[in-house]
Order: structure tokens, then sequence, then C-alpha cells
């Protein structure tokens, strides 16, 4: 966030949703899957990976209670600087420091930028019920404040009246019958997902899991439409800083909106970056044109491997063998395997089952990474490719490939 406000975002963000570590004391993992139809012998190696699991450990929610009340007031000043006169905050937390988080944000914006307290029924964990002691936990918190009470951006959003509802007549001395409801619908209220007219599709109950993506505390979509609808406007900036899976950025891009998505996971970067591209849908100059879709900044460590030249590449113990060479004005890519020192056990099956997916840019510039053509497989018995056709390649073209792993590991080859 100081990157941003030296750049110039300063005043410039209409909405901020922060899914921020909830000081927990736990550890979040996320299961690692191969693909295609070896998966269960090759997942049989994998347990033998990593002490055993096949989880890889994404962050730790573990603090001190000072460090991480610090973290946050640090922070949410950043957000307070980047939000324009009209901008809203949306802040995600659980019952563990949703009181001392308030305090500090009636600090930074003052009570009167409070606007509300938002209840989200999150929905109940196959066995959490039997082995909670206690009255079961089943809801998130959602703190809205705003800058400035008089210029925030707020479109009231209304529920439809459900099937068959009716509106009750003036009483039977009038002789007036009940008819059915006219007008926009009921009022959203401050408690969401609680009621059979606002049933929203919880992320943690499987029947609606269509959406997910493997990433620890991922929200979903529903969640994040409501927010962005209700207190932004299409062509709107929305900011998350803690962007996680990627829901922020998907449902803004799908809105209309632009957005900025920051997280210090490699994981969650390519989470998005894979999550985006395949929203958008897209190959060719649609992306690497003038106007691209979405580009990806490294401030920190969130960058991947890269190796290039001839017939190879490689770096952090992953090598990517491709043949690439030309066909008339067409240039054919094809990946002829791929491994990585941190699977030893898994390099006699097919190696495409432990490709995520696969990028390519037909006129790499050595700096930035143009997306031309992205093989996203849409389901996990699904293999990519492995061989690409370019058309109308010019002479003299630098072709890259980027390689994605199921560890995160991005293996950059170069031609």
């Amino acid at each position: 966030m100081a990157r941003l406000l030296a750049d110039g975002y300063a005043g410039k963000v209409q909405l901020a949703y922060l899914d921020p570590p909830f000081g927990s004391g736990a550890n979040y993992v996320r299961k690692i899957r191969l693909r295609g139809d070896q998966v269960g012998r090759a997942e049989r190696d994998l347990a033998k990976f990593e002490n055993g699991s096949m989880n890889q450990l994404q962050y730790t929610d573990q603090w001190s209670e000072s460090s991480y009340l610090q973290f946050m007031y640090e922070r949410l000043w950043m957000v307070k600087e980047l939000l324009a006169d009209n901008g809203s905050l949306y802040l995600h937390l659980d019952s563990n420091e949703v009181h001392a988080i308030k305090l500090i944000c009636d600090e930074i914006f003052g009570r009167e930028c409070f606007q509300r307290q938002i209840i989200w029924r999150i929905g109940w964990i196959s066995g959490y019920k039997s082995a909670a002691r206690n009255w079961i936990r089943n809801h998130d918190t959602i703190l809205f404040y705003c800058k400035d009470p008089g210029k925030m951006i707020f479109n009231k959003t209304y529920l439809p009246y459900q099937e068959g509802y009716l509106r009750r007549g003036s009483g039977s001395s009038s002789g007036k019958k009940d008819r059915p409801a006219a007008g926009k619908g009921y009022p959203l209220e401050d408690t969401w997902n609680c009621s059979a007219a606002d049933r929203m599709d919880s992320i943690q109950i499987k029947s609606f899991s269509k959406e997910k993506t493997s990433y620890p505390t991922q929200k979903n979509e529903s969640l994040l439409e409501r927010i962005i609808l209700a207190s932004s406007n299409p062509g709107d900036l929305v900011m998350d800083v803690f962007a996680g899976s990627g829901t922020t950025a998907a449902v803004a891009q799908k809105t209309g909106r632009r957005w900025i998505a920051c997280d210090a996971n490699h994981i969650a970067v390519q989470t998005i970056n894979r999550r985006l591209q395949a929203i958008i849908g897209a190959s060719g100059d649609e992306i690497a044109g003038a106007n691209p879709s979405f580009s990806i900044w490294e401030m920190g460590g969130a960058g991947g491997d890269e190796g290039g030249g001839g017939g190879g590449g490689g770096g952090g113990g992953s090598i990517v063998s491709v043949d690439c060479r030309r066909d008339g004005a067409d240039v054919i890519v094809a990946i002829m395997g791929y491994s990585n020192l941190e699977l030893p056990k898994l390099t006699k099956t097919d190696w495409r089952s432990l490709i995520e997916w696969v990028s390519l840019d037909r006129n790499y510039d050595g700096r930035t990474f143009n997306v031309y053509l992205s093989d996203i497989p849409k389901d996990i018995k699904q293999y990519v490719s492995g061989r690409y056709t370019i058309p109308n390649v010019p002479g003299g073209a630098v072709i890259a490939l980027k390689v994605i792993d199921i560890l995160g590991h991005e293996t950059l080859w170069v031609k």
C-alpha cells in the first residue's frame, strides 16, 4: 500500500474490501491435487511429500496481540489515505478481534464514519457441529466505514419478493383481497444469508463449490458482488490488499470496475492470475494489445522461477523441456516434459499431471510478459494441451512460455 501511495493512488479508490488475517492462531493450508486420470496413484506418491501431507502451508495466522493490532493499525491508516472522498471500506473479520479492530477504525475514520456492522451467515463446515462444545459459530462480521458520510457511494439493494408472496389488503371491511406484491422487493438489511429470501451461495458449503480455487479462506462471489454493486459504480476503482483467491478482483472484472489486488503469497498471485485469465476468456491481441486487461507488478518476493534460452529452462528445482520451431509464418511450441525436484516421486507420471496452466507471449520484450494465449483446464481431470500453434509470428520475435505447476512454481522459458 505504501507503494500505491507513492505512485499517486492517494484519494483514488472508491471501494476497499479487506479480508485480513483474523488473528485466529491457526495455520492455513492449500490441498495439492494432481490433474488427469493418474490422480489415484500419483496422489499416493504425493502423500510421501512434505512431511507425509498433501497440504501446502499458505500462511500462518499466529500473532501476539500487540503485533496483530499494530499490523492492522498501520494498514488501515494507508487504506484511509487511498480512499477517495466518496470511498468506503468493508472490513471482514470474525469474533476474535472485531471488537478491538472497531476501536481502531473509530480512531482512524471517526465514529461518525461508521455505517454498519454486517452479520454474514457463513454456513457450517462438515464435522464442525459435532466437534464444537459451545454454541455453533455460524457468522462472520463485516465492518462498513466510509471516508465522508455526505459523499459516500451507496446504491440501495433490494431482494426480490419470493414467488407467491402476497401483499396484504387493507382489511375485510374494505372488501379488498390480498394481491401479488408490487415494487422493488425487500430492502436489504444488515444480516446477510439469514433468511429464505436471502440465500447466498456460501463457499464453505460443499453444494456451492463451483467457484472453489482450493485457496484457504476463499470468499464467495455472491458476497463480493453485493458489496461491490452497493458501494461502487461501473468504472470505479476497487481495491483488495489481502487478495487471497482473487474473488474481489474477479467480481470487479465481471461488473465493469477497475481493480487492484495485492497479496504477499506467490500462490495467491498465481491463483488470481489464473482466475482472471479464465474470466477474461480471451487470447491474442485482446489481451496483448496496447491496453492489456491486467498487469502483474512484483513489489516483494512473489515472483517465479526464470530460466530459458535454447531447449529448456527452469529454476528453483523445476525443469521444462520445450521444442519450438517455425512452420512457415507460424511457430509451433510443444512442451516435451516437466519435472520439479520437490516432487521426485512423480517424475514417472505424465508430466501434465503436475501442471496447473500454461501461458504464451508471442513477442516477449524481456521485461513484461503479455499473455497471448492461456491454456487453463476447466476440470481437475483435464490436462493442459502442451502443444500450441502461434500464427503469423514476425521474424526475430522472441517466444516466451510460462509453466505454473501444482506447487505454484512459475517457470519461464524463452527463445
